[in-house]
């Protein structure tokens, strides 16, 4: 059973090597599947819709437009439009390679192509990337190295370090990773947990 203390284990396909191995045992298990549909495009949808994801983009969204006074409004949230797409044969969400198909023939004329057919297309990306680099490799070195996060018993301290040295040297792409160690770290610092 997943522990409602450590909802973030639902999304972890296998543990990664950085994760203290007693932690992994105690907290990870197998992501959920879902047999609602007879498709397994269908299930996967529903996964992400009802237990994975969308809930917690959500919870993100509520939260900074309601510390803003905002009342955010998800037209495509709409239970008629989610029961619509569900309804649809797999050929009309993907095609290709390409997403979103029905959405993207329904706007042919209307929105341009060159938009319609981008497949380079980012969320809110931020450069967590290339700030560890540079301007934020000194602090999150000293976290990284410190006595207080190398005692928090959730990462294996060596591959911790290793990760972020590939890192550092462009091997890899994992700055969300590291913001997540950091950003741990300091929260049980604030709360006297660590």
């Amino acid at each position: 059973v997943i522990s409602e203390t450590f909802p973030f284990a639902r999304s972890l396909k296998s543990p990664a090597a950085w994760l203290n191995r007693d932690f992994c045992g105690k907290y990870i298990c197998p992501l959920p599947s879902f047999s609602k549909f007879g498709s397994k495009l269908n299930n996967q949808l529903y996964g992400q819709l009802c237990a994975l994801n969308l809930p917690a983009l959500l919870h993100y969204e509520d939260r900074n437009s309601m510390a803003f006074s905002i009342e955010a409004r998800l037209p495509f949230l709409d239970y008629r439009l989610v029961e619509f797409a569900f309804s649809l044969p797999s050929n009309q969400k993907i095609r290709d390679g390409g997403t979103k198909v029905v959405l993207k023939n329904s706007m042919k004329g209307i929105v341009p192509e060159e938009v319609l057919g981008r497949t380079d297309k980012i969320g809110f990306e931020t450069p967590e990337d290339a700030w560890f680099r540079t301007v934020l490799k000194d602090n999150a070195l000293e976290v990284l190295t410190s006595k207080g996060f190398k005692g928090l018993g959730y990462f294996d301290h060596k591959s911790v370090l290793k990760e972020f040295e590939a890192h550092l040297s462009g091997r890899v792409d994992i700055g969300s990773t590291v913001w997540r160690w950091i950003n741990l770290y300091l929260w049980l610092q604030v709360f006297k947990m660590g």
